[in-house]
């Protein structure tokens, strides 16, 4: 792999470290923290809306100010992490911090002090994300990292459609129709959390080298699941001031690609978080019928995502992205008509549940598509910065996007909603094919392609 630079340049440390096999039973851990996180993706519709009895303008707050709390948190505990060359001790932070920060929420009646306990969870939960990637790189070969960062990848999916069927199956325990239940969902991923804290401690080894952050190559954890609630699930090169100004050393088409995806990820997210709330409010959907909409999504995601990479291999790139932008075009402008169809509620349900799950079948054909072309494209020196700067600029879209789509929903309906939502993934369509003319793609260098494949 030779754009990524030898072992000898990433490395710090004796030599003689890296060549031990270290096992990857941590990612146990991960497992763990990512069925927690799992159980509570349904769970921000569900306790504003039914629980507190609020409207989806204070979803859409919620979710943007949960989002943007990682901003400066990823900022802090990524640069605190390669000032001090730790990695396992934020780790065991983020999932402490998180869970102890999910559970008094069994208590909360209020929605200011549920957003302040949300926000403390994000912020103290971000520790663990800038090093998740690190771990890796540092404890494996250069090597074998492809293969270790898939099997991450697929692992921590696992754990989040596992944290959604344990919430389905609690619903159906408890009675999918008390919604004084809901809160109990907290206490119980707090509880997952410290799993996931106890497992790191027994587990997880400190790596015996470290490595130069700026020196890694395009390697990064796709989303393999569409997170509603991320800024972003993956980061190498922490944003900072600094760091922003070399965006303008990267290639104006790409830089232009990179803002269209941002532009994109506001049209999907107009989408994503009113939907939920639209089931509840307009279809009648229960507490067990919103975490089945969200296991759904999950399942086909996650199914899809391994064709998803063959099939952009074998069509390309550009026909895989306007295949699955077209998908969303459709699929979000269908559902602008539901409103004013006249259905049973369970027709309803059931037509709504199928719209949730074509948006989930089609995200991996958008996440690695995208990623890819930035990975692509960028010289080989910036791969790995321009990889952050879309992840970076990609979670910008998605807290705009809650915001706006909590007021559109709110103050003029979700039908303009939906609507919106469409045309501004026509209008993030067609800027992004328009670029596709004007960079050249390198797919001489078969360790990128194997790279963005096996993820």
């Amino acid at each position: 792999m030779s754009h990524y630079g030898s072992e000898t340049t990433l490395m710090q440390g004796s030599s003689s470290s890296v060549r031990k096999k270290v096992s990857n039973y941590w990612f146990i851990s991960y497992l763990f923290s990512n069925t927690a996180y799992g159980l509570t993706i349904p769970l921000i519709p569900l306790f504003v809306v039914m629980f507190l009895k609020s409207g989806v303008v204070w979803d859409g707050i919620v979710y943007s100010l949960a989002s943007a709390a990682s901003v400066p948190a990823l900022l802090f505990w990524g640069n605190l992490s390669d000032s001090i060359k730790k990695r396992k001790i934020f780790v065991i932070i983020g999932f402490l911090g998180a869970g102890i920060a999910l559970i008094p929420i069994f208590l909360v009646h209020t929605l200011g002090v549920y957003i302040l306990f949300l926000i403390v969870a994000q912020v103290v939960g971000m520790a663990s994300v800038p090093v998740s990637n690190l771990l890796i790189f540092e404890s494996t070969q250069q090597s074998q990292w492809p293969n270790v960062m898939a099997t991450f990848n697929m692992i921590a999916s696992t754990g989040t459609v596992l944290g959604l069927a344990i919430g389905a199956v609690m619903v159906v325990l408890y009675g999918s129709g008390v919604d004084s239940v809901i809160p109990l969902f907290y206490l119980v991923a707090g509880a997952i959390y410290i799993l996931a804290v106890i497992s790191a401690m027994i587990i997880l080894k400190e790596p015996s080298r470290n490595i130069n952050r700026a020196k890694l190559g395009p390697f990064y954890s796709l989303r393999v699941i569409e997170r509603v609630r991320y800024f972003p699930s993956s980061v190498i090169h922490i944003i900072s001031d600094r760091k922003m100004k070399a965006l303008n050393k990267l290639s104006p088409p790409l830089r232009h690609y990179i803002y269209a995806s941002s532009f994109l990820m506001f049209g999907f997210q107009l989408f994503i978080l009113a939907f939920p709330v639209y089931v509840i409010q307009n279809v009648g959907g229960t507490t067990e019928d919103i975490f089945y909409l969200y296991l759904i999504n999950a399942i086909f995601s996650t199914l899809t995502f391994r064709f998803a990479g063959n099939y952009i291999r074998l069509k390309g790139g550009k026909k895989t992205l306007t295949m699955s932008l077209a998908s969303r075009f459709i699929t979000f402008g269908a559902a602008a008509f539901l409103p004013y169809i006249v259905m049973q509620s369970t027709q309803a349900l059931m037509v709504s549940m199928i719209i949730y799950a074509v948006v989930g079948a089609f995200w991996g054909f958008i996440s690695i598509g995208q990623i890819s072309f930035v990975s692509d494209n960028a010289q080989p020196k910036q791969r790995g910065r321009a990889v952050g700067y879309y992840n970076s600029f990609f979670g910008f879209g998605q807290i705009g996007g809650s915001f706006i789509s909590g007021v559109i929903s709110e103050y003029v309906g979700y039908s303009a909603d939906f609507a919106v939502s469409s045309l501004i993934v026509l209008a993030g369509t067609v800027l992004i094919l328009r670029y596709y003319p004007h960079i050249r793609i390198i797919t001489s260098d078969p360790d990128s392609v194997a790279s963005t494949d096996s993820l």
